[in-house]
């Protein structure tokens, strides 16, 4: 008897607790005619959804489970729909109910319409940033939508939201789902369908894989590792990209989906989303060799096919945008959302020709996709800026893509061309510029080869339009139609072509092969030995300090920026705070020209460090017969975080036998001494050679047609330079017999006056400049 009593009180106290909701009723598995709603309560079994078109009166019941940690999840399957049709609806758990929210069901393929998906990824908390998801949702992706797509109904306005991993810092704490993440999401997750793929943060924990309902058709035994969904003319793929299912498995499933989307005549654009990257610009810790499998199955079948795929990636925390080089495939960097940003210089970085644009900042995708005769997709950049300067949903970046491929005029080359003689120090390729038929050019690609079919190619430069690193275009005032090219053997015949591609990533055909031959250099060449730690530190000596050869990624540094190789000089297996090398160079069979002073040192190397803290430097010293110095230059300073070029010419002192090219490495932070050099180059020259004779970018006829004069000659206070036929965007230089720039002045009449009053006396040269070719060069005493 008191066994039955104390099992009916124990049922009264159960029927008599109040329920709460704990996650508030979010979408999943959006379809044409269904949709699944979801909530999570802390008890009770009742699962019920009412829904309707007008008034939320049709009553459907669900199913329950709970996963490691969480309490009751609820999943309700609201079925016969109609398509491209808002629905109201509330949750019902026992005493709790939910407020009245509402969905769209997703719009018929057939209908041809235009479909709006949203990407976002690393949503974790930021205890520096504590409201940061919550704001990139509703000032962010809600105000922006809302504002540009004209409903007040944000269901009315996209059909779908992809989360490319990383949704809370550990998928264990169940708090982190509930607090962090569903707390800060649900006035979007409540009216338009999540659909995630797992990061490293998830842990692969249990409450990933409760909390949200994937498309059930990935490999069995591996559901909602890795699925596919259509929307409209969009195929979604989600991979699973952890170190546990990076396998044949998941790649085999991959290519025989990719081959049944190439068949499928209604699907012209495919998505695919996993958190990993093959490469990350700001954090190349985060690299993974099997994203770059995944992009090779990508760019086979968008090859055959010629559909467009789309590679969204999040982990580094920032945004970048690239493409593969020879196939239609855009890879983005859709983070971050709310998780830390990994600022510029904060760790490891590189600048990846495969990469245009790179910003350490917060942001969110929106990506645009028509149907029809003529479908196209555009996906968008909205930036929310960073920790310092807040954007208001700032457009940042747009790209284009269509199946069909425009035709675009492949460029003619115009110099040099026909095999004429040209001197190997004044090579610079020039194109003619990209004929547009509608579609803006992207990048153009140059190739250099000692033979007609190129089966061996020397130089193969693939440059785009912009490149946006650590906050800079570094192709800003390039001219993207002419490439210089160096190093080039002298007597030697070189055929080289050239090819546009679009933005749209279309490219054209090759040029037509043309040809050149080179006539005797004024170079000696590369003069220093093992220039490139190849070999080791072998031929170096290490004054002081540690020097280094390393290879990728070696003892946590950078990877080179050619070969197998790159200096640490200051060291980072073994590490010194500063740290110096020299090489001696024997000069001693040009002293004939040497002490005639006709001769010239080209120096440098490529340099880069850590965090643009620790500085790299190089400098010449010229040494006489008994290693007496005569002269020596200043330090060239590197501290940048991608591999750059630094470079020198200097008139060498009578009586140099012996030039000396030191480096060294001062460590200002840390413990490694992040000094980084590579590439390192001297050679000796006879003069400089006259390349603006060449006038790549004129006729020969407009050349002679213009006339140039200097006077007075020799000057003093004042010296003045006439033109007749060219001065619209042209610049004056003055320079010094080194080659160093003096002054310069832009050139925007037929007669230039410049003050030479502060100048000290000497032989000087004028230089006359357009487009960033030579067109006069004339020498001016000054007294």
């Amino acid at each position: 008897m008191k066994t039955i009593i104390a099992v009916l009180l124990f049922i009264a106290i159960q029927t008599s607790y109040s329920q709460s909701i704990l996650v508030q009723p979010y979408i999943q598995d959006n379809q044409t005619t269904s949709v699944r709603i979801m909530w999570e309560t802390d008890s009770g079994t009742e699962s019920v959804v009412y829904a309707g078109d007008v008034d939320p009166d049709n009553a459907y019941t669900g199913v329950n489970y709970s996963g490691g940690t969480t309490s009751v999840v609820h999943e309700v399957l609201i079925d016969g729909l109609q398509p491209d049709t808002r629905y109201f609806y509330y949750a019902v758990t026992g005493s709790a109910v939910s407020d009245t929210f509402s969905f769209r069901t997703l719009p018929e393929g057939s209908a041809n319409p235009v479909t709006r998906i949203i990407a976002i990824s690393d949503c974790q908390y930021d205890s520096s940033e504590p409201g940061k998801l919550s704001e990139t949702v509703n000032q962010g992706i809600i105000n922006y939508c809302t504002n540009e797509f004209g409903s007040v109904n944000i269901e009315e306005n996209i059909d779908q939201v992809l989360l490319v991993g990383d949704n809370v810092n550990t998928g264990l704490l169940i708090s982190q789902w509930r607090d962090e993440f569903f707390a800060n999401i649900t006035n979007l997750g409540s009216r338009v369908s999540l659909l995630p793929v797992i990061g490293n943060h998830e842990g692969n924990a249990s409450n990933y894989f409760t909390y949200f309902y994937l498309p059930q058709n990935g490999t069995p035994g591996f559901e909602e590792h890795w699925y596919y969904k259509d929307i409209a003319n969009v195929r979604i793929i989600g991979f699973d990209s952890n170190t546990a299912y990076q396998n044949i498995i998941q790649l085999g499933w991959l290519s025989a989906v990719l081959e049944a989307t190439g068949n499928d005549d209604n699907i012209d654009f495919v998505i695919f989303m996993e958190h990993h990257p093959e490469l990350s610009e700001m954090w190349i810790a985060g690299e993974t060799p099997f994203a770059g499998q995944v992009l090779d199955s990508l760019a086979a079948f968008s090859d055959a096919t010629g559909k467009p795929s789309v590679f969204l990636f999040g982990h580094t925390h920032g945004y970048s945008r690239g493409q593969m080089k020879n196939s239609k495939v855009l890879q983005v960097n859709v983070a971050t959302a709310s998780g830390y940003l990994d600022l510029w210089g904060s760790t490891p970085q590189a600048d990846y020709t495969d990469f245009n644009i790179s910003f350490d900042e917060y942001g969110f995708m929106v990506i645009e996709t028509t149907s029809g005769e003529n479908p196209q997709m555009t996906i968008k950049r909205i930036t929310r800026g960073d920790t310092e300067i807040l954007y208001n949903n700032l457009l940042q970046d747009s790209v284009l893509l269509r199946p069909v491929i425009a035709e675009n005029i492949p460029p003619a080359c115009i110099f040099p061309i026909g095999g004429g003689d040209v001197h190997p120090d004044c090579i610079k390729l020039h194109v003619s510029p990209f004929e547009s038929s509608g579609d803006e050019v992207g990048a153009v690609q140059f190739m250099v080869s000692k033979s007609y079919d190129f089966s061996t190619v020397i130089f193969d430069i693939w440059k785009h339009t912009e490149n946006w690193y650590y906050d800079a275009n570094t192709l800003d005032g390039d001219t993207l139609y002419k490439q210089e090219i160096s190093g080039l053997d002298e007597f030697i015949t070189y055929y080289w072509k050239a090819r546009y591609r679009t933005q749209n990533l279309d490219w054209t055909e090759w040029s037509a092969v043309d040809s050149f031959n080179t006539v005797e250099s004024l170079n000696t060449g590369n003069l220093i030995t093992n220039p490139g730690a190849e070999d080791g530190i072998n031929n170096w000596t290490v004054a002081t300090g540690i020097l280094e050869s390393l290879t990728d990624g070696e003892c946590a540094g950078t990877s080179p920026n050619s070969g197998t190789y790159y200096f640490g000089i200051g060291g980072l297996c073994t590490e010194s705070a500063y740290a110096e090398a020299y090489q001696d160079v024997d000069v001693s069979m040009f002293a004939a020209q040497i002490d005639a002073g006709e001769d010239f040192a080209n120096w440098g190397a490529y340099m880069s460090d850590y965090a643009y803290l620790d500085i790299p430097a190089i400098h010449v010293s010229f040494y006489d017969g008994d290693m007496n110095l005569l002269a020596s230059t200043a330090d060239i300073e590197g501290n940048t975080t991608s591999w750059t070029l630094y470079q020198e010419t200097t008139a060498i002192p009578a009586n140099t036998r012996t030039i000396r090219f030191t480096m060294s490495g001062t460590r200002n932070s840390g413990t490694d001494n992040d000094s980084y050099v590579d590439d390192i180059f001297l050679t000796v020259s006879t003069s400089e050679p006259d390349c603006w004779h060449y006038a790549n970018n004129l006729s020969v006829e407009k050349v002679n047609e213009t006339q140039f004069s200097i006077y007075p000659n020799p000057a003093n206070d004042l010296l003045i330079v006439n033109s007749k036929g060219i001065t619209e965007k042209s610049t004056i230089y003055l320079t010094d017999i080194t080659g160093k720039t003096i002054l310069k002045k832009a050139m925007n009449t037929d007669s230039s006056k410049i003050d030479i009053s502060t100048i000290n006396t000497g032989l000087y040269f004028v230089v006359v400049e357009r487009e960033g070719e030579r067109v006069f060069v004339g020498k001016v005493v000054v007294e």
